[in-house]
């Protein structure tokens, strides 16, 4: 699978960025940007990195799907608990990706061992191109 999916419908366009070990992040949702050969949307990736500034962490933050204090992100945590001699905040590894449903439907499992945490993300465009979340 490569490390960008584009999902296409309905004149919408949701390019998903999956590199490295952590969960997805949305790259682009909007107009639709046509049939584009996957490396014309390695840009996307790029243009989407925040640039560091003073008083912050020396890399910038990815933000996914799910958000997570374990990453970086200081905002408000995508998902949220305490467990007794457990980490303050879960840290989701990836385990398996799949596409599922014509395409347009990504299924991510992932967990936090510390934790015993489980994760199921689902990420998909449906044929009206409104964009499905849904974690459990």
């Amino acid at each position: 699978m490569d490390d960008l999916l584009h999902f296409r419908a309905a004149g919408t366009s949701l390019v998903l960025d999956l590199s490295g070990s952590g969960l997805p992040r949305i790259v682009h949702w909007g107009a639709d940007l046509g049939a584009l050969a996957p490396g014309r949307l390695t840009g996307l990736r790029t243009a989407d990195v925040a640039q560091t500034v003073s008083n912050a962490l020396d890399v910038p933050v990815s933000l996914s799907v799910l958000p997570q204090q374990s990453a970086g992100w200081l905002g408000t945590p995508g998902l949220s608990g305490h467990r007794e001699s457990s980490a303050a905040a879960p840290a989701f590894t990836v385990r398996t990706r799949s596409v599922r449903e014509e395409g347009r439907r990504l299924i991510v499992e992932a967990a936090d061992a510390d934790g015993g945490l489980a994760l199921t993300l689902e990420t998909g465009l449906t044929d009206a191109g409104l964009v499905r979340l849904r974690a459990a």
